[in-house]
Formats: structure tokens, sequence, C-alpha cells
């Protein structure tokens, strides 16, 4: 009774926000933009089911060493992922970092995990990018292209060894971990290879889900665009860009310049802009809908934690 009580208030505080934002709006300029709601539908569906996959792929790597409620963890991971929208990042980690130590867990284990997290993400992008690149070169990026087969196949190889990959990254960037390296090594040693594989093919679905997502995005402005492989490589290309500059709020300006930069190969700057700000407001929405869910829907507080074998 009380989760039915707290998606109405939910859908109530939405509406309400929605009408709020659009009471002004000149509908005639909307109606002009022939906005298809059938394809936006399929495109924020298709988003959510992403988010839900990286939260739920975050979560595994984290109960490698202490288990932890996905209910509850789902608070923790939407609410903190807000923190992308501050520059630097820093109060993303710093938030997570906080409410996971409530919850009992080790600094040195979260600081291992947030970094696996990053590099099969990064690991999962990579794989995706190549494919498209593979399946629909791109003759403005000619050498990338003919270089496209050689790193699939580090990526493919990469997969089944990627405990190795993750030692090596620790090593590497060992001056970053000087002081907690020893901590940090001796975390990892958890890990298994087989869930490490399936946490990373997970992440390449997650990848492929999102850019599909952003074709239907597209198609629900523009529909007389066909399908390509191109589309998911541009918004894979544009989101991890903007993840990875640091001082970026959530990428902003970043990504969509990288997205307005590779549509315009095969659109008009103009409908690339349109659509480059329309991808920013949806992901926003989207991620914005999934935390207040998180939050309102699920009833951590009365969510027995499981018992940490590892204790």
């Amino acid at each position: 009774m009380n989760k039915i009580i707290k998606i109405f208030v939910l859908c109530f505080v939405i509406l309400g926000i929605s009408y709020y934002i659009s009471k002004d709006w000149d509908y005639n300029l909307i109606r002009s933009l022939k906005l298809d709601f059938r394809y936006l539908s399929i495109s924020v569906i298709l988003l959510l089911l992403h988010f839900i996959l990286v939260c739920k792929l975050s979560h595994q790597i984290l109960i490698f060493k202490k288990t932890i409620s996905f209910a509850s963890y789902q608070q923790i991971y939407f609410i903190s992922q807000l923190g992308r929208y501050i520059p630097g990042k820093v109060w993303m980690v710093i938030g997570k970092f906080e409410a996971l130590r409530r919850k009992g867990f080790d600094l040195y284990w979260v600081t291992a995990a947030s970094f696996i997290e990053m590099l099969l993400m990064a690991l999962g992008a990579g794989i995706i990018l190549t494919s498209c690149l593979i399946i629909t070169p791109m003759s403005q990026f000619n050498t990338i292209s003919n270089l496209a087969p050689f790193f699939l196949v580090s990526g493919i190889i990469a997969l089944f060894k990627v405990k190795f990959l993750i030692s090596l990254f620790f090593r590497i960037f060992q001056p970053l971990f000087k002081n907690i390296e020893l901590q940090i090594s001796n975390q990892i040693k958890v890990l298994k290879n087989i869930s490490l594989f399936s946490i990373s093919i997970g992440y390449c679905v997650s990848w492929l889900i999102q850019g599909i997502a952003f074709y239907f995005l597209i198609i629900s402005l523009k529909p007389d665009i066909q399908f390509s492989s191109t589309f998911i490589l541009i918004y894979v290309a544009a989101w991890f860009t903007g993840f990875v500059s640091i001082f970026a709020p959530s990428g902003i300006g970043v990504r969509e310049s990288i997205m307005i930069l590779l549509l315009s190969l095969s659109i008009s700057t103009t409908e690339a802009a349109a659509i480059a700000v329309f991808a920013r407001v949806w992901t926003t929405s989207v991620e914005l809908l999934m935390t207040l869910m998180s939050v309102f829907v699920n009833d951590t507080s009365s969510t027995t934690e499981p018992v940490d074998s590892n204790e």
C-alpha cells in the first residue's frame, strides 16, 4: 500500500513539474517539430533499461567483497550520479563513498570497485565502437576504421583476461595509488574471471541499448532517417568523451560538441545541434526519473541487509 501511495505521489509531482515547465511553451512550434511520441516512448523505455542494467552491473562488482541489497544500492547509485553535474565529478565519488561507508564498506574496496567499474565500462564502449566502425566504416576516419578490426580483437581477448587487465591497470598507475596500492592489491584478489567476463558483456549490452535508444530519439524528430550502426557509434563516442572530461559537469558542452561534429557528417549542422540539445534533456530527464523512483518507490528503510559471508 505504501509503495502504491509513493508511486501516485511521484506521478503527481512529475505531472506538476511538467505542467509548470510547459505552460508557456509555444505549441505551434512544438507541432512544427512533428515529434513522434511513439518513438520517443521507445527511446525512454530503452534508456530506463540501460540505467537499470548499469546500476545492476555496478552492484555486481561491489558485492564481490561485501553484500548489500540491490534496492539499497539503487538509491546510493542514482543519487551519487547526480554529482556528475558538479564540475570535477568529485562529488559523485565523495557521495558514493560516504553512503557506502555508512553501510560498512571499506574505503579501499569502494575505491577499487569504482576503478574496476570505469575500466569495464571503457572496455565495453571500445568493443561497441570498433564493432560499429567495422559494420559501417566512416570514410572521414579511414585510419581509425582500418585499425578497428585490430582493436576489436584486442578487446575480445581482454574480455577473457579481465582480471589480468585490472591488475595491470593498478600496476601501471601505481604512483596514483602509492599509499593504498597494497590494500587495493589485496582487495582485487576476490575477483573471479568468469563473473568479470559476464559483467563486461553486460556493459557491452548496456552501450548497445543506449545507442539504439538514441536512434529512436532521432527518428522521433526525423522519422525519415534510416537505421545505421553509425548512430550507436556517435552516441557512445560522445557520451564516453563527455564522461572522461573531468572538469565539464556531466560532460556538458563536450558531449554535445562531439555529437554535433559526428552527426553533421550525415545531416545539417542545425539539425545536429537540435538533436544534441534534445538528447541532453532526454538523458537528464530519464536520469532524474530513475533517481526519484529509487528514492520514493524503493522502501529501503524496511529492507533487511543480507549477512556478509566475508565478515
